[in-house]
């Protein structure tokens, strides 16, 4: 909870300083021209090699192979934004020579800029409001915790655009690091293990894009504060955008460059291959100078699109407390409406690019976007569908599978490492070997005791409880309430498991779900049945009416407890109340006719 206070003060930080450079932006783009000129210094004279079809340049007239005389009744190498950044902007007036004939040109006023800049801060502060929501309650994991950085870093980025296309060393700073970290920000992603050490020590394309993003950076401030060899001044203009390229298409591959880090396969989207179809509108556009041109923010609406693919992939792994839940129809209305605007940019854009070019493209993107639709769907269902003895059955074999991959994902792999480099290396430190049997130790205490919390044996289930309201109370802004009409609770050893699992979901999904803030913990014992009560002001259930069988967990323990012989009971009015009731004697029961069979 103190962690999470501590990154919300910080997300207001950010949000200030985002509001600062709004102000400074704003002023920086509100009386500027859209020129959209690009040029190349060929023995030593300044030639146009792109205009933008939206740019005053193409307007006013220019075109493609004129050579520059001067911008403003100034030479073009006196003038700082051509000679840095290789672009002109913010110039009035452009003398040119074509066909031997030296032409005056005044660029005609636009408003372009300012009115991409204003659509662009709308979405900056979006981003902006959703990183406070987030930051509030969500940050629970360290996948959580690197998708706010990202979240930080695109708010700046997004913020940063339209500065930096017109010369605006600030805007061209947070571009040029947004593009130097993107490729680090999707290997950790689409990693099974986050922990930063492990990273760096095994991914080499990691290491790649942390040596490239150095690189960048010191030739940004060399540029900056001097003047640097055109090839270098060429790289910053165009070709860290091919480098960039390359780092994804390399993070697409490195799974197969036995890179020994485990691929997080969660979710079936492949997040590596959507990111790169979801750079291509802007690359073949605006990057690779082939004579297509689309409007920026149309190519830009395609770039966002590997944003939704993170947050899905990021609930799925819980790694944040936020979950799915619409109701079908909702979920159906929100598909229905995402497909349509994407078929409208897709039609927006053959206007721009050929019309077989972008039914390929929209057929791949559909392709790689259509696991996140199907993952879903079947998650919404899976909430709205009460479950059978075949579910219950699946929910075992999810449980083993889980426990499988967890040691197979944390502790083999650690170890199988620390083999190999005690192998390479022939001898390791002894506080080397520590770390890593420590490591080890505390993931299988850790799976140990979410299988079998062994406070349970140590402390009984009435204390185990107890120890469990006040740890949830520490973590969440909940208060909870244990009563017990009895001192002791004598219960076969096989059922105290289970119901300290079961009733730990159930105050889980009181507080995560139903918002409650206050919960009563309650335990009554009759002649026939121990009963467990589970009851909050919170609207989790009550929101649901109409679809009582909407919570995957609750199924799971209607199934398991019935199969113990008792029963569930839901009671929703003033707040819900869920009863777990185990039969008494139903272990005696299944004795007796074990002994008579």
């Amino acid at each position: 909870m103190k962690n999470q206070k501590n990154y919300f003060h910080l997300s207001i930080i950010f949000a200030f300083l985002a509001f600062f450079l709004f102000v400074y932006y704003y002023f920086a783009v509100s009386q500027t021209n859209y020129v959209g000129l690009s040029v190349r210094d060929e023995l030593g004279e300044w030639k146009i090699v792109n205009l933008q079809k939206s740019g005053a340049a193409e307007k006013s007239g220019l075109k493609k192979g004129d050579i520059l005389l001067s911008l403003d009744n100034q030479e073009p190498r006196k003038n700082k934004i051509l000679n840095k950044w290789l672009i002109v902007e913010q110039v009035e007036n452009v003398q040119v020579k074509r066909n031997e004939k030296i032409l005056s040109i005044s660029l005609r006023k636009n408003h372009v800029n300012f009115q991409r800049f204003l659509s662009l801060s709308a979405i900056s502060a979006g981003i902006t409001s959703f990183l406070l929501v987030f930051s509030r309650k969500q940050l629970i994991s360290k996948r959580s915790i690197y998708f706010y950085y990202f979240l930080v870093s695109a708010i700046f980025a997004v913020l940063s655009l339209v500065p930096s296309s017109i010369g605006n060393d600030i805007g061209r700073f947070f571009i040029i690091l947004m593009i130097s970290i993107f490729p680090i920000f999707l290997s950790i992603f689409v990693r099974k293990n986050y922990k930063i050490s492990v990273l760096f020590r095994k991914s080499k394309s990691i290491m790649l894009s942390v040596g490239i993003m150095v690189v960048n950076l010191l030739l940004f401030f060399w540029n900056l504060l001097f003047t640097l060899p055109m090839i270098f001044r060429n790289y910053l203009a165009i070709g860290i955008f091919y480098v960039l390229f390359f780092q994804l298409c390399l993070v697409l591959i490195g799974d197969r460059m036995k890179e020994n880090v485990q691929l997080n396969r969660i979710s079936q989207i492949n997040i590596r291959v959507l990111s790169i179809f979801s750079v291509l509108p802007l690359f073949f556009c605006y990057v690779f100078q082939i004579g297509w041109q689309a409007p920026f923010p149309l190519v830009l609406s395609f770039v966002i699109l590997p944003f939704f693919a993170l947050l899905h992939g990021l609930i799925l792994s819980r790694g944040t407390l936020f979950r799915y839940g619409l109701s079908e129809k909702v979920l159906y209305l929100a598909i229905s409406v995402f497909l349509s605007i994407m078929l409208v940019l897709f039609i927006l854009l053959s206007n721009y690019i050929p019309f077989y070019i972008v039914m390929i493209y929209a057929f791949s993107l559909m392709y790689l976007l259509l696991p996140l639709f199907i993952e879903i769907v079947l998650i919404t269902k899976k909430q709205n569908v009460a479950t059978t003895s075949l579910d219950t059955f699946l929910i075992a074999e999810e449980e083993r599978e889980g426990i499988s991959m967890y040691i197979h994902d944390t502790t083999i792999q650690e170890l199988m490492f620390f083999i190999r480099e005690v192998q390479e290396k022939g001898e390791v430190s002894k506080k080397e070997t520590l770390d890593v049997i420590e490591e080890a130790v505390f993931s299988l205490r850790e799976l140990c005791s979410d299988i079998y919390p062994l406070m349970i044996e140590e402390l009984g289930l009435k204390s185990a409880l107890i120890d469990l309201s006040h740890q949830l109370q520490r973590k969440y802004p909940v208060l909870i309430e244990v009563k017990f009409e009895q001192t002791d609770i004598i219960l076969p050893a096989k059922y105290e498991n289970f119901l300290l699992r079961s009733l730990k979901e159930l105050i889980n999904n009181s507080i995560l779900h139903g918002k409650a803030t206050e919960i009563q913990l309650v335990f009554k014992e009759t002649s026939d049945f121990y009963t467990f009560t589970v009851k909050d002001n919170g609207h989790f259930i009550e929101q649901e009416k109409k679809h009582r069988n909407n919570h995957f967990g609750l199924n799971a323990i209607k199934e398991k407890i019935k199969l113990l012989g008792g029963n569930t009971t839901v009671d929703v009015g003033n707040g819900t109340k869920i009863s777990l009731n185990v039969l008494k004697n139903k272990e005696k029961k299944d004795e007796n006719k074990t002994s008579v069979n």
